[in-house]
């Protein structure tokens, strides 16, 4: 770990060199070579506090880790938070828009649904019977010392005054195979069919941050260093075999799966970022998701990037003054989405030069829109023909190009998402 570290220091200082050639030799035969030319062009510039911005999630990595960490968690068990919480955190029993963005039926099948209180009532079940193992761990001393842990051991040890017959029961090690197939399905069908229903056209405005915390509610309650600690366990560990999914059958809701593969990084995208650094061009991560995740990745696969530049969706709740898992849970945060990235971008960066911005999703856009009315260049990532990117972000992409495509500063990019690489 530290030759990385040693590495990743030294980074800033070996991108002055080779990085722009490395660069120009990767993206050999894709297309995209005049438009570099263009973009090495302006970061040449002697403007000072030039910036570049790249969404995270299918941009600078070909997938997500949200889902993989949720599947670990799934499958060792492994979760902060007990049997008091699940209706918290699987029902969104607090969530203030509960009534527009969580489904009351989960379909777990074209033709089949269950009802989402079903679900949870199952889950309950099983954090009933057993003992997260996270839980099961003596706590350190750093985590007895944290306001929140000790808030929310006072609110568990409260309710168990008013209700002595729920009591977990003792802490067993392993669950017994039935009940992991069943949490496993049931978990399976609660984060496809949450995440379906919010993200859909017609209400993802509305529900956006709360879509947000889906996987991320999972951790609650686990301090942010064993968040890390967490994330870097999966990156560190690839499925064998090369294996995508975990399966789990159930009785009722049959055969479901949780997503386990990787993120891998794109090769270019990571030379672009060190020739960026070369060129005095600041790279920043702006990213719907949690910043945990986007950091971890960041680490992992050694880019230059600071981890102060890396920005995520977050909470509203005020630090030291509220319980912030808490308040992710009830969905109360801002979404770096759509707009929230360019008010991201205005309030961080705001005087700054913007010299490249890179995304993909529907969420990109206002972002492109933003940093090419300022001079900027944009690349957007096309995946070939795949059912993971819908119809309308070809058009979508198509519009920006046509209406910047006169200045040469817009290139659709297309991508090959399974194996992390560009094409022509």
């Amino acid at each position: 770990m530290a030759i990385k570290h040693l590495i990743f220091g030294l980074l800033p200082f070996v991108c002055n060199g080779d990085s722009e050639r490395d660069l120009l030799n990767k993206i050999k035969g894709t297309g995209s070579e005049n438009f570099f030319k263009g973009v090495f062009k302006r970061s040449s510039n002697d403007k000072a506090n030039k910036y570049a911005a790249f969404a995270m999630d299918y941009t600078i990595v070909n997938g997500s880790l949200l889902l993989p960490v949720l599947a670990l968690q799934v499958r060792d068990f492994y979760f902060a938070f007990d049997h008091d919480d699940v209706e918290d955190v699987f029902g969104f029993k607090t969530a203030e828009k509960k009534s527009i963005c969580v489904p009351k039926q989960l379909k777990y099948n074209e033709r089949e649904s269950i009802p989402l209180r079903d679900i949870v009532s199952g889950i309950n079940d099983i954090f009933f019977k057993y003992q997260p193992k996270s839980k099961s761990k003596s706590k350190s001393k750093s985590e007895s010392r944290s306001k929140l842990k000790l808030k929310s051991r006072s609110k568990s040890k409260s309710k168990s005054k008013l209700n002595t017959k729920l009591k977990p029961k003792s802490k067993t090690k392993e669950l017994l195979r039935n009940d992991r197939q069943k949490f496993g399905a049931y978990v399976g069908v609660w984060q496809r069919a949450v995440y379906e229903f919010m993200e859909d056209l017609s209400r993802i405005d509305e529900c956006v941050y709360l879509a947000a915390t889906v996987g991320h509610r999972l951790l609650y309650k686990m301090a942010l260093k064993n968040q890390r600690v967490l994330l870097e366990r999966v990156l560190d560990n690839p499925p064998k075999e090369n294996r995508m999914y975990d399966f789990y059958v159930d009785d009722i809701v049959g055969v479901q799966s949780l997503p386990i593969g990787l993120p891998a990084v794109f090769e270019e995208q990571r030379a672009l970022i060190t020739a960026l650094v070369g060129k005095s061009v600041t790279p920043y991560v702006i990213s719907a998701r949690p910043k945990v995740y986007s950091e971890a990745l960041v680490k992992h696969f050694m880019l230059a990037i600071e981890p102060k530049n890396v920005f995520g969706s977050f909470s509203k709740a005020k630090e030291h003054t509220e319980d912030v898992d808490a308040v992710i849970l009830t969905g109360n945060g801002i979404a770096i989405y759509d707009e929230g990235k360019v008010n991201k971008i205005k309030a961080e960066l705001e005087g700054k030069t913007p010299v490249f911005v890179s995304g993909v999703t529907i969420g990109d856009f206002k972002m492109f829109d933003y940093v090419l009315e300022n001079g900027g260049f944009a690349l957007i990532h096309q995946f070939l023909p795949s059912p993971s990117q819908p119809v309308y972000m070809k058009y979508l992409a198509q519009a920006i190009e046509n209406k910047y495509g006169k200045a040469k500063r817009v290139h659709i990019q297309h991508v090959h998402q399974e194996d992390a690489t560009w094409s022509a």
